[in-house]
């Protein structure tokens, strides 16, 4: 039976409310999944060492050097925190190598390669060898690698133990020396490397949570493989967590992802989580509550698809972009029920009664009924009704069932309470579905007050209230004291927190102390239990104190253990009174914008008999650069009359600087009152501006373009100018051709303040393979994290070769037709050849003539001679 018909038979069962009960069908340990693993070479402190990062740069040299007839070793920077299985890189070949390397002078190198299994960073068993070449230091590319076979009796597999090293011996058993380029060597593009066929990651272990709902903590959660698939949509989360063992430490493991499948492999959600830098090698890499709301109406095609199994997947992503994953199994079940109340813990009166509204919704995924059924009680308690059945809900449907609890009407009630467990039953499943929801209710206590002031602006009763006072002067403020109690009480008033020089008393029935009982105060029911007292507060005129936070107390002196507590938190002023409208507003603005003006309307109150002179204006801390005018009805005023008991509306229009910029904390400062010739008569009203970020950066460049020769480096200065009104960080990026380089060297990622500007370094490199006349264009890509913005400098590279570069260049593209020269004159050179020797024969055949001529004719004058 494959996976699809296992699945198959689950989700049939499910549908039938069959209890299912299973094994997930993977374990912790994961297995199948090796993938080509590069250890790269570095060395720290003269000591050689292997890691998994990309990024480069993790030692203290970029270039090591084996002298002729030694030995250099690298092992793993840590040893193995588990059992690690190296499989073939291919058949019979156990590794494979990657070195940048050249020979120390002009005569080519080699080396002998070992891998080894060591319990010390050197040396070890020696499981894989092999050999390499290495090219002369005249050689361009340095770049060479080979396979490193089995040793006899090793392969196609072999297993490191837990606490061993994985070893790199290289032996120079030449005569020349080899400069060896490490990390990412000296030009940026070395990575010398040791590839293994592995899987690092051995272990992975899975939890899956939901809300606990049965409890009253909304934060406590259990762990679970079941699942109710139509729970409201705050609820309907799966947590999903976890931890993963690498062999290699927790420095190797990057991130976690999950991923959710339905029963047809659909996938539904994706989340991923990034790994916080490890202050421990050892151990295990976390991760906790990647969430999956399987009803968020935001992302309806994340949403479940009913009942059945769905796949988890977690996968562990290492520092390579390599994947290790593990699947576990949950199930959306076909038949659920939720309980809940508004309100699960209530107060009641002594022979009193209280409803308790029962929420029942069908949380499962088929059409069901409920039966709902409270706990017992002892017979103080009534329950009514009994119990109740819902009428019946489709899947996700709701219905509210009302029940009473009555308590006894005995005084022996008061402080007794009751929990009531209200247990919701489907009446379609197969196995028993439940839910428990529990209530508790109790008899309010005999003694029981409050204080709170009456806030005249929201019409609310609120326990702390923020109100003004003249300083020097008695202020009223009236207090309300509840009698929520079983029986009449008295409440006893003092204060506390109250500064030096400053004065508070109580009044009530023409009675005024800094202490007073309130007595007769009627319970609930009995009459109007609620009196008010009036507080009478004098703030100081001296002093550096402006608010006060007064503490006012209330004890019940049927029970002293019970008492209340209210805040009268006072600022004091001097006979004025400067506010924002509406009363109890806070100075704080938002979102505005440089260079554009904004009103604030405030009121001015005197407290001082007579008729007084005004001065308006702003504290020291006015940014500069800002305006401000004071307006009354209209017109621009810089004073104003006005008596005493009087109030005034104002308007202040504050007009921004246009080099405003962004300030994280606001733009704080005071709107100020003083009378004229008596500046002890004030009032200051606090004003906070904070400006709307506005994004925006320049880019531009002296020199965009240049003429290299291949190989060859040149760093372009590009300016960046933050035009935004606050400070950004700014995210480089390029592209450029294949073989090409383009470094950043004072980093990708650079803050710059708002109004600044700075220049960027970007060195760029030919690449080795470059032709005369090629040209490139190397795009830097510039994104903005304040507004997201990207723009994009392009430069451009000409490359121009050599007289010699060029006249190889040339050679290496016509060797044809020097060929084919070369044989043309070959050709001639024994053509010639041949036809010299022809006529140097002819040459010797005249000689020969000539000679018997001669003979010939010396004869004829001996002949005539004698004739004579």
């Amino acid at each position: 039976m494959n996976r699809s018909q296992i699945l198959s038979a689950i989700v049939s069962a499910a549908f039938f409310g069959m209890l299912i009960i299973w094994t997930p069908v993977s374990g912790e340990e994961v297995i199948g999944q090796e993938q080509d693993i590069s250890l790269y070479l570095y060395s720290d402190n003269g000591i050689g060492k292997l890691h998994t990062m990309e990024t480069g740069n993790h030692g203290d040299t970029d270039q090591v050097n084996i002298q002729p007839g030694s030995s250099i070793f690298f092992a793993l920077n840590y040893s193995l925190q588990a059992d690690l299985l190296a499989k073939s890189y291919r058949s019979d070949i156990g590794f494979h190598i990657y070195l940048y390397a050249n020979s120390a002078d002009w005569n080519a190198a080699h080396l002998n390669i070992f891998v080894r299994d060591g319990t010390t960073m050197t040396n070890g068993e020696l499981i894989a060898s092999g050999d390499i070449n290495i090219p002369t230091a005249l050689q361009s590319s340095n770049e060479v690698h080979v396979d490193v076979p089995w040793e006899e009796d090793y392969g196609p597999e072999h297993t490191f133990d837990m606490e061993h090293f994985i070893v790199l011996e290289l032996e120079n058993d030449g005569t020349n020396a080899v400069n060896l380029e490490l990390d990412t060597g000296k030009s940026g593009d070395s990575p010398s490397r040791l590839i293994t066929n592995t899987n690092p990651v051995t272990d992975i272990e899975i939890v899956t949570e939901s809300y606990n709902l049965e409890t009253s903590d909304t934060e406590d959660k259990k762990a679970t493989d079941n699942f109710n698939p139509n729970l409201p949509s705050e609820i309907s989360k799966v947590f999903v967590s976890g931890t993963a063992l690498n062999a290699f430490g927790t420095y190797d493991l990057t991130s976690f992802s999950v991923t959710v499948f339905d029963s047809n492999d659909d996938e539904l959600f994706q989340g991923q989580i990034d790994v916080d830098d490890p202050e421990d090698n050892t151990g295990t890499n976390d991760f906790d509550d990647i969430v999956w709301n399987y009803n968020d109406p935001a992302e309806p095609s994340e949403n479940h698809n009913g009942k059945g199994i769905y796949t988890v997947q977690i996968s562990a992503i290492d520092q390579q972009g390599n994947e290790f994953s593990l699947d576990k199994t949950i199930l959306m079940d076909a038949y659920g029920i939720y309980l809940s109340t508004p309100e699960p813990q209530q107060s009641v009166a002594v022979g009193g009664i209280v409803e308790y509204k029962i929420f029942v919704l069908n949380s499962g995924d088929e059409t069901d009924t409920f039966l709902i059924e409270p706990s017992e009680t002892s017979d103080n308690w009534v329950i009514d009704p009994a119990s109740a059945t819902s009428s019946s809900l489709s899947p996700g449907a709701e219905q509210v069932i009302t029940f009473t609890i009555s308590a006894a009407d005995s005084t022996e009630m008061v402080g007794k309470s009751t929990v009531v467990i209200f247990t919701g039953k489907s009446q379609n499943s197969v196995e028993p579905v439940n839910f428990d929801l529990e209530t508790k209710t109790s008899v309010g206590a005999e003694y029981e007050i409050s204080l709170y002031f009456d806030d005249i602006n929201s019409g609310q009763a609120v326990s702390s209230l923020s109100i003004i006072g003249t300083a020097g002067e008695w202020n009223s403020y009236s207090l309300s004291i509840a009698n929520q109690g079983q029986a009449t009480d008295a409440v006893q008033l003092l204060a506390q927190a109250v500064p030096a020089d400053w004065e508070i008393k109580f009044e009530y029935n023409g009675v005024e102390d800094g202490s007073l009982v309130v007595e007769g105060i009627p319970r609930s029911g009995d009459g109007d239990n609620v009196v008010n007292v009036t507080v009478w507060a004098k703030p100081a005129q001296g002093g550096d104190i402006e608010t006060a936070n007064i503490q006012l107390i209330g004890i019940s002196q049927g029970n002293t253990t019970k008492s209340d507590t209210a805040i009268l938190s006072l600022t004091r002023t001097f006979g004025l009174s400067l506010s924002v409208t509406p009363q109890g507003t806070a100075g704080i603005f938002q979102n505005k914008e440089a260079g554009k003006q904004f009103e604030i309307n405030l009121l001015l109150d005197c407290a001082i008999d007579g008729e007084h002179s005004i001065r308006l204006y702003m504290s020291d801390e006015f940014p500069n650069g800002w305006s401000y005018i004071f307006k009354e009805n209209g017109n621009t005023i810089d004073d104003i009359e006005i008596n005493g008991g009087e109030t005034k509306p104002l308007d202040l229009l504050i007009t921004i600087g246009s080099q405003a910029t962004y300030n994280i904390n606001g733009d704080m400062f005071e709107a100020l009152a003083a009378k004229i010739g008596d500046d002890t008569v004030n009032a200051a009203q606090p004003i906070t501006v904070f400006l709307k970020k506005t994004g925006g950066f320049d880019l531009s460049s002296l020199k965009f373009k240049t003429n290299l020769e291949p190989g060859e480096s040149f760093t372009f200065q590009l300016n960046l100018e933050n035009t935004a009104n606050a400070d950004d960080s700014f995210t480089l990026s390029a592209s450029y051709p294949s073989g090409w380089r383009v470094v950043f060297p004072n980093d990708n990622t650079i803050s710059i303040l708002a109004g600044r500007s700075e220049v960027i370094p970007i060195q760029v490199t030919v690449g080795d393979d470059a032709r005369n006349g090629d040209e490139a264009s190397i795009t830097i890509s510039i994104t903005s994290q304040l507004s997201n913005i990207e723009q994009k400098q392009i430069f451009v590279v000409e490359v121009e070769q050599g007289f010699t570069d060029r006249l190889v260049s040339a050679f290496s593209d016509l060797w044809y037709v020097f060929a084919f020269l070369g044989l043309i004159m070959t050709i001639g050179f024994a053509t010639y050849s041949r036809s010299d020797e022809d006529e140097w024969d002819d040459y010797e055949d005249e000689d020969d003539t000539d000679i018997s001529s001669s003979n010939t004719s010396s004869q004829s004058d001996d002949d005539w001679d004698d004739w004579n």
